[in-house]
């Protein structure tokens, strides 16, 4: 029985995109050339963004997560077969950042000044949830997340702890809970692991895993993009592997499979990492 390939989540043509500013100053380098490239990230897998530092991984995951605003020049992104970036309004931009995409990036970007469930509770509130029911949900996701730790560094016995007092470690599960407590179809996220001990990271996607699930159950399919440095990381949770190399071009695209299988892939992906 042949096993059906996912739809497209994000389709790209000839993609290309550099800085603003003189061709060679700091702004002006070329972040991304993928002309002569067309290529998909496809519904319902984790999709793993690999290479050197500086080859684009990042911007790249900003451009479909609607984070860049810049106009591509030239080139095509798709998403979901039937939205072309290059033409999208901005009020469409803001609903699917609200609705269709969660973020897990470097930069925790918690609201100062407001509790640990409060900015959990943030994107239930931007979609309209009445503020007491949405903080009341995000008490209940705290608790049930699997995420929320043991002893006084525990995440529910600091609910109400504005985000300038909570621990690296704590902001960043808090980032984690915020952007999978409304549902989204995907979830970009930047090198999410490096505040994270090992059994938290496994933590993490087992809840990414359950997130997938649910959706599954809905008749969604719902996406990992990823970007990250840890080899370990991407072997055991990555499906799809995108390798992009120093001069930011599409060098490579392996699946699990291949991944797993063929020594000639374990070595590329391994120089990627080794380029770091």
């Amino acid at each position: 029985m042949a096993i059906m390939t996912p739809p497209p989540l994000f389709s790209f043509a000839n993609l290309q995109f550099s800085y603003p500013g003189p061709k060679h100053s700091r702004n002006g380098c070329t972040a991304i050339d993928f002309s002569s490239n067309e290529f998909h990230i496809r519904q319902g897998v984790k999709t793993v963004l690999l290479g050197p530092s500086g080859c684009g991984k990042t911007t790249l995951l900003q451009i479909c997560g609607l984070l860049r605003q810049a106009p591509l020049q030239p080139g095509q992104v798709v998403f979901d077969s039937t939205c072309d970036y290059a033409v999208i309004s901005p009020q469409a931009q803001l609903e699917l950042r609200r609705n269709s995409f969660g973020f897990i990036l470097q930069t925790f970007f918690l609201l100062p000044n407001f509790s640990m469930v409060e900015n959990t509770a943030m994107p239930l509130i931007f979609q309209g949830m009445e503020k007491s029911r949405a903080l009341k949900h995000a008490r209940e996701f705290i608790q049930k997340s699997g995420l929320s730790g043991s002893g006084e560094n525990d995440l529910e016995h600091n609910l109400d702890k504005t985000s300038d007092q909570l621990s690296q470690g704590q902001k960043q599960r808090v980032a984690i809970l915020r952007a999978l407590i409304h549902d989204p179809t995907v979830i970009f996220a930047d090198e999410f692991t490096s505040n994270l001990d090992g059994n938290t990271i496994e933590k993490t996607f087992l809840l990414i895993d359950d997130w997938q699930k649910k959706g599954a159950q809905k008749g969604q399919l719902r996406s990992l993009v990823l970007v990250t440095h840890d080899q370990a990381v991407a072997a055991r949770h990555g499906d799809h592997f995108v390798v992009i190399n120093e001069s930011h071009r599409l060098k490579k695209q392996f699946s699990r499979q291949e991944f797993s299988s063929r020594e000639a892939v374990n070595q590329e992906i391994h120089a990627a990492f080794q380029t770091n």
